[in-house]
């Protein structure tokens, strides 16, 4: 699962970080809902990503990584959004 929480934060941040650039605002529709998976992912991880012998909680940095970046990626990329009016 933190593999899926990381793959989904890179994507995001990928798609934020193009999404800024002139003329490329448009990317900000997909990196939007993308960045709220991200966080959806990160916190089912947090919550169910356990270990099946000790019941210890595994890959918790990844996780946690996915739902604070994934929130952040996804406020930049509002902000960018709205910037542009939602079309640029």
């Amino acid at each position: 699962m933190s593999v899926s929480s990381l793959t989904l934060l890179f994507l995001s941040a990928a798609l934020t970080l193009l999404g800024l650039f002139p003329c490329l605002g448009w990317i900000n529709w997909v990196a939007i809902p993308l960045s709220f998976v991200t966080v959806v992912v990160g916190v089912m991880g947090l919550s169910s990503d356990r270990d099946p012998q000790t019941g210890a909680a595994r890959g918790r940095p990844a996780h946690l990584m996915a739902v604070i970046f994934g929130l952040v990626l996804g406020a930049v990329a509002t902000l960018r959004w709205m910037i542009g009016a939602g079309i640029f």
